[in-house]
């Protein structure tokens, strides 16, 4: 377990080499790191598969509470060192792409958060009890917050990053009410992984409340990159940032809350219900947004809310197994397309205007190619990387919802092909927009750029491996013709979608239409009105009232009060309680490097 910790370990150090002004090689420092416990989390998967092994250490006791030992550790079952796999695997790549996107005097921070961010995500998949899991769900948040201020540069940006950790926080408060409503009916504070579901006697009624405050929490975690409430200007986040905290870190941890507490009121058709209604409102809304937006990564964004929406009416409609699957197979591609979107800003010095592009099919051919493809894993295309996961979940939503359902979850896809459409015609096919001079200035693309988004691509089109065990039995063979059918639906948006396009050339039928149904659709009033202005409110009067105090007044005084004790209690010298700590720290990592996975 101890290449668990080499994220921390590399932030811990590239901090302390930063406050002492030390010259250390920061790259390969956090690339080390990252690929260590990238290939640990590997080799413990693999042994995960083989000969069905559980990780499980426990390394911290840190609290004795009626009776029940809590202890600070990591346990990992075949769905953890998944989404741990996923995660670390992105990172690893972001790290790579952001070494050639960014300047070199943000590369040293952007390493520092991205490792602690991995770590702090870690933490949270790996914990039994509520006390690790909030640590690393809150440590989580802020470090993505940190990430993003990191290339912030405009004052109304940095407000905007401000709204978006406080909503963040805030929003918290509901997940923290679910748990206690598990704690209440279980006795202890075990997180859901470790309560046994056969003791917690929900009622219809509670069961639906725990739902929708599991919902409530975990959608700010999915959602809030595409919101254009309380994250303005989501075309100032920088790529590689995107692509890691957006869909594998904050993402993962939301679909990870969701995937455990599914089973708590998996019983409950209302629920359910709720969470199906949610999803297919909050698809539709990030597809309508995806397509009257101009700005690559806002339609990025809305694309990849789009995607989260089709997670939780899987989830809520066919089960949390095909939810995960469903997570995963659209993520891992999403990722590599806001990558090497990322690649076609840089090699048009900056430009994100989608509606001035295009033509850039026989100028970037190769980003094309990888566009495409990746575009192809996204919506399920016949033969391309996803296509048999996407037909799982197709049967898992006509065997275990209805045909209507799937009816309607392929309609949903269709909608989200023809998004994808609409970006692949105005980037590439397009007639050229820019001008000339522009245009025939592009910035060399390195290798920097082209390797981490060809590997997920790679990566992508191999996602049939890795989801060979299909989620349902056989099914019956006019059963599987139906869903195969409904799967060709579903992606055949991405070729009539192209085809729309060309026919309508320069002429933009989806602006103010679309606009007008992303706002009908959107949760903008609902979500403002409930949990932003309240949350923003709050966190106002909370400031200006006790702000000045504690931090000018009570917080002083309280520091200077426990240095006095602790002076007191090593008899006034300082030097040995020092040495103390030295002794302990030593000692603990050196038990760490002696314990073995």
């Amino acid at each position: 377990m101890f290449f668990l910790f080499l994220p921390v370990i590399a932030a811990a150090v590239l901090f302390f080499a930063t406050c002492l002004k030390r010259k250390i090689p920061v790259f390969a420092v956090g690339f080390a790191c990252l690929a260590g416990a990238f290939a640990r989390i590997g080799a413990m998967s693999l042994k995960n598969v083989f000969q069905g092994k559980v990780y499980a250490r426990k390394m911290l006791p840190f609290l004795t509470l009626n009776g029940v030992e809590y202890e600070w550790g990591f346990s990992f079952t075949r769905t953890e060192l998944v989404l741990t796999s996923f995660i670390l695997f992105t990172a690893l790549l972001s790290l790579v792409f952001a070494k050639s996107y960014l300047q070199p005097e943000k590369i040293n921070r952007f390493t520092m958060f991205l490792c602690a961010l991995a770590f702090c995500v870690l933490t949270c998949i790996g914990s039994d009890n509520f006390f690790q899991f909030f640590a690393g769900w809150e440590l989580s948040v802020l470090f993505a917050y940190l990430l993003l201020l990191l290339f912030f540069e405009r004052q109304s940006v940095r407000r905007a990053g401000n709204r978006f950790f406080v909503c963040h926080v805030l929003s918290d408060i509901p997940l923290f009410c679910a748990f206690y409503m598990l704690m209440s009916q279980t006795g202890s504070f075990f997180v859901p992984p470790f309560v046994a579901v056969e003791s917690v006697a929900f009622t219809q009624g509670q069961a639906i409340t725990f739902a929708v405050l599991v919902l409530v929490g975990l959608s700010v975690k999915l959602m809030l990159f595409a919101s254009p409430l309380p994250l303005t200007e989501t075309a100032e986040m920088c790529v590689p940032v995107l692509s890691f905290a957006a869909t594998a870190a904050l993402g993962g941890l939301g679909i990870y809350a969701l995937y455990n507490a599914y089973v708590f009121f998996a019983g409950f058709k209302t629920a359910r219900i709720v969470l199906c209604a949610v999803g297919a409102l909050t698809a539709a809304s990030g597809i309508a947004a995806a397509l009257c937006r101009d700005d690559f990564k806002n339609v990025l964004t809305g694309m990849l809310s789009s995607q989260f929406g089709l997670v939780l009416t899987v989830f809520g409609l066919a089960g949390r197994d095909a939810g995960f699957c469903a997570y995963i197979a659209l993520m891992l591609p999403m990722s590599g397309l806001i990558l090497a979107a990322g690649t076609v800003i840089y090699a048009l010095r900056a430009q994100e205007n989608i509606t001035r592009m295009g033509g850039l099919n026989t100028r970037l051919p190769a980003l094309f190619w990888i566009m495409g493809l990746l575009s192809l894993c996204c919506v399920g295309f016949p033969a391309v990387g996803t296509f048999g996961v996407w037909q799982d979940l197709y049967a898992a939503l006509y065997v275990k919802g209805s045909f209507a359902f799937a009816a309607g979850f392929a309609a949903l896809s269709f909608g989200l092909a023809w998004a994808f459409a609409r970006m692949l015609y105005d980037v590439f096919f397009a007639p050229r927009r820019m001008m000339l001079s522009a245009v025939d200035e592009l910035r060399p693309v390195g290798a920097g750029l082209s390797v981490p988004v060809a590997v997920v691509l790679i990566a992508a089109l191999c996602q049939e491996k890795i989801f060979e065990q299909s989620v349902l039995d056989a099914l019956p063979r006019s059963k599987a013709l139906a869903v195969l059918a409904l799967s060709l639906v579903g992606c055949s948006g991405l070729c009539f979608g192209l085809l729309y396009f060309k026919h309508r050339k320069n002429e933009q039928p989806f602006g103010k239409k679309a606009e007008t149904l992303a706002n009908l659709l959107s949760f903008a009033p609902i979500y403002q009105t409930l949990i932003v202005r309240p949350c923003l409110s709050f966190a106002r009067a909370l400031w200006f009232s006790v702000g000045t105090e504690v931090w000018l007044e009570k917080f002083p005084r309280a520091v200077q009060k426990l240095a006095q004790d602790i002076q007191k209690r090593q008899n006034g010298r300082v030097s040995s309680f020092f040495t103390a700590v030295s002794i302990g720290l030593f000692l603990l990592i050196t038990a760490l490097t002696m314990m073995k996975g």
